[in-house]
């Protein structure tokens, strides 16, 4: 599709700006609906020459994937903005693909011209720098991967020219050192100039005591009637003849010698731009892709800058031809049009719009094209982000008054023409707006041609929205399964349209209502009540038991809402108090914890102050060593009880366990070995036993002072699952056995907890003489099961527990 008004911008260097295009859509649809509207103001929203010419040139697109990028690019661009300030353009230049050609052909650029070529390298370079920004955007990171800002020509052409377009000393060495000689002889000549002027016997004879220039000659003015008086060469005379301008014969040589230096000065000049011109010319392709990346990034920020006016939105593209819009609104409405919601082509093909006059069907019609031919070309939509739009090949609308005076042909006759057309040309892939179909005519063969249309575009599965005052089509959309009804409703109290579109409801003119609310006479309106036919009677019956049935679905679906929304304010009430009640029993937990350790501390030391008076006291009975053996063992009973409930810690955060590590597990009352941690659930692997369990955060707790940490392997290598009997425990309690007697039960313990598969075991033998302990070691660095063992740190029992790891 080619928007009227489009330009060609130069000769075969000035390549035009393609973009990606499928099938050439209907041009009538596409005046009619607009398009070229959007396209004007996508052309005031591009900041380059270049990205106008690739916005005029927009056009919906017939290829689904390359319809999702242009979204895709319009998506990137508007967060883009949100996120970061709009790049810097600069003031606009002219085209430089005529200038690059120049220089591609060997022609020089003036200084002007050059200043323009660095000006755009200088902009590509900025753009360039901002574009690192971009590396969360695919695509705009991958445009700016084709910019190429030839900083070391942008530096050449600002060393050389000034920005006032001047040659500068430091563009050659050979310019500098002529320039030098020319600004000495210049002094010296100036100097004789003036000597002359001075002189009383020269003085006499001028016009005025100045140096000018004359043919690019130094030279005075002299009064005419005594040019003889100073012997030299005339270069002029002024206006009124009464001054020539002579070059002293004592200024010749000099002269002569500064005009040859200037002409040096000019070819080194030359040079200069010649060099800069052919440096262009060398890098002309490069250039040229910078040029088209820069439209295309022009373009793609002109369509975001069109987003965020237009309070727009990416619409979901997919598979099928369908139209499913939410909150759609006319981007060429001004003020705050009433959003609708407009669908057709998902479980309906049809859809048959009906309502009062300048209630906005035609409106409607219109918003449900646009809104496709936007989305189709890569825009965004005046709509919701739910919106979704599938694939048309082309698009045909009858929209508003198409009568043609010069072809004389009625607005019947002009919508027939047009309408005979789309019969020809649609397909299953096509999109047919109608608006007021089967009007202009009879009424009944109005119906009855109507009726037939929309059965001929149903038959080859065409999509089709279709406005009409005829209701012989709102019951072909009631009792056709593929077909719809809805309407614009009216309020009858206001007498004005709400414009808002009711789907699955028909609608009706109110012209009876209307006019008994503007005064028509009862008898009237009685009179021409009788003139209605049964069937409308009927159907007026029906469209008034639908709406009574559309207001009670409203009101309960408003009710449902109501009820969903206090649903969810109580789940997330509910949510927000567990979680508070989660931080306070984890804050309990620690004063608790905190309060529990504090007692045990004064405990130990009150006990071991008391045993140490008892020590220090000269016994006087029998009685006193009974008693203090008697404490001695209270005080291990109760340590090692105070080293199990050591055990049972604080609630972990995950993030602080590794694999390996010990904790309680409360709801076993068991310790275990975590075996992985999964972070993003909030759950820990916990090897308990032969057992292996996910738990929450909130059923582990932390042993306080776990000692040396189990190194463990992801996964303990499998062993044999025998049942071990139900009296395997992690722990073994020796206490008060003799020697050989536990030896034999340790024995035995070890073997099944091996067949437990147990990674290790608490042996509890007690402090007392540590004649057991010894025992124990001994038989443990003898036992093939035994991996390694060590004592128990202060919180797992301290000297009267060894931690048994197995093989």
């Amino acid at each position: 599709m080619r928007v009227p008004g489009g330009k060609n911008h130069g000769d075969s260097e000035n390549q035009q700006f393609e973009l990606i295009r499928g099938e050439e859509l209907d041009a009538h649809a596409l005046r009619v609906l607009d398009f070229s509207v959007i396209v004007e103001k996508l052309l005031e929203l591009s900041q380059t020459i270049y990205g106008r010419e690739m916005s005029e040139r927009l056009a919906p697109m017939t290829k689904l994937e390359d319809i999702q990028r242009g979204q895709q690019e319009t998506t990137e661009s508007r967060e883009w903005l949100d996120k970061f300030d709009d790049f810097s353009w600069g003031p606009e230049g002219s085209d430089l693909r005529p200038l690059i050609a120049k220089g591609r052909v060997g022609s020089s650029l003036v200084p002007e011209e050059l200043l323009q070529i660095r000006s755009f390298l200088g902009l590509l370079r900025q753009i360039k720098q901002r574009m690192t920004e971009a590396r969360s955007f695919p695509i705009l990171s991958g445009l700016a991967k084709e910019f190429h800002p030839l900083t070391a020509l942008e530096k050449e052409i600002e060393k050389s020219i000034s920005a006032e377009g001047e040659i500068l000393d430091g563009a050659s060495y050979d310019l500098l050192r002529l320039r030098k000689q020319s600004r000495l002889i210049e002094g010296r000549l100036r100097e004789k100039l003036q000597d002359l002027i001075d002189s009383p016997s020269v003085r006499k004879f001028l016009q005025d005591p100045i140096i000018t220039v004359r043919d690019q000659r130094y030279v005075i003015p002299l009064k005419t009637e005594y040019k003889s008086q100073v012997p030299g060469v005339v270069h002029d005379r002024s206006a009124s003849g009464q001054t020539v301008f002579i070059e002293p014969l004592a200024t010749v040589n000099i002269n002569n010698e500064l005009r040859e230096i200037q002409l040096k000065i000019k070819q080194e000049e030359d040079r200069i731009l010649a060099t800069l011109s052919g440096a262009v010319g060398e890098q002309a392709g490069e250039i040229l892709r910078s040029i088209q990346s820069l439209a295309r990034l022009d373009f793609i920020f002109a369509k975001a800058r069109l987003s965020e006016i237009e309070r727009a939105a990416a619409p979901k593209v997919d598979e099928g031809s369908f139209i499913q819009l939410v909150a759609a609104r006319h981007p060429l409405l001004d003020g705050n049009p009433v959003p609708i919601d407009i669908e057709v082509g998902r479980g309906f093909r049809t859809l048959v719009i009906t309502g009062p006059n300048t209630g906005g069907k035609t409106v409607s019609l219109k918003t449900a094209g646009l809104l496709v031919l936007m989305a189709q070309a890569g825009l965004h939509i005046p709509a919701s982000s739910q919106s979704c739009i599938g694939l048309f090949q082309n698009i045909f609308a009858d929209v508003g008054d198409e009568q043609s005076l010069q072809q004389s042909l009625s607005t019947f006759s002009s919508h027939m023409s047009q309408i005979v057309r789309i019969l020809r040309e649609t397909d299953a892939h096509s999109l047919v707006l109608l608006d007021e179909l089967g009007a202009g005519t009879d009424p009944r063969e109005g119906a009855a041609l109507a009726t037939a249309i929309l059965e001929s575009l149903h038959d080859r599965s065409v999509r089709v929205i279709a406005s009409t005052h005829h209701t012989e089509l709102i019951s072909f959309a009631y009792f056709h399964p593929e077909a719809r009804n809805a309407s614009m409703e009216f309020n009858l109290e206001s007498l004005s349209p709400t414009f808002r579109m009711k789907l699955g409801i028909p609608g009706s003119s109110h012209a009876f209502l209307i006019a008994k609310r503007l005064g028509l006479k009862a008898e009237v309106l009685a009179e021409a009540q009788k003139f209605l036919t049964v069937e409308r009677e009927k159907l007026d019956e029906l469209i008034g038991r639908l709406e009574q049935e559309r207001q009670k679905l409203e009101s309960d679906r408003e009710a449902a809402e109501k009820a969903k929304e206090e649903a969810l304010r109580i789940r997330d009430e509910y949510s927000r108090q567990s979680e508070d009640l989660k931080k306070r029993k984890k804050e309990v937990l620690r004063g608790a914890y905190a309060e529990a350790q504090k007692v045990i501390k004064d405990s130990r030391s009150q006990m071991e102050e008391l045993l140490q008076k008892l020590r220090q006291e000269k016994p006087t009975s029998g009685k006193t060593e009974e008693i203090r053996k008697e404490i001695e063992q209270a005080r291990n009973e109760v340590e090692d009880r105070i080293d199990i409930a050591e055990k049972r810690g604080l609630p972990v955060n995950l993030s602080h366990l590794k694999p390996g590590d010990e904790v309680w597990i409360p709801r076993f009352k068991a310790q275990g070995v975590v075996m992985e941690i999964k972070l993003e659930e909030g759950k820990a692997r916990v090897q308990i036993g032969t057992m292996r369990a996910n738990l929450h955060e909130e059923e582990i707790e932390r042993l306080e002072a776990p000692g040396e940490r189990l190194k463990i392997q992801a996964e303990i290598p499998s062993r044999p699952q025998v049942a071990a009997g139900k009296d395997v425990s992690w722990k073994l309690d020796l206490h008060g056995e003799k020697v050989e007697a536990a030896l034999s039960v340790l024995d035995k313990y070890l073997d099944n907890a091996v067949l437990a598969n147990f990674p290790f075991v608490y042996v509890l033998h007690g402090r007392g003489t540590g004649a057991l302990r010894q025992a124990i070691h001994s038989f443990l660095r003898k036992h093939p099961s035994v991996l390694r063992f060590r004592m128990g740190e202060g919180s797992e029992g301290g000297q009267g527990v060894t931690i048994v790891y197995l093989k």
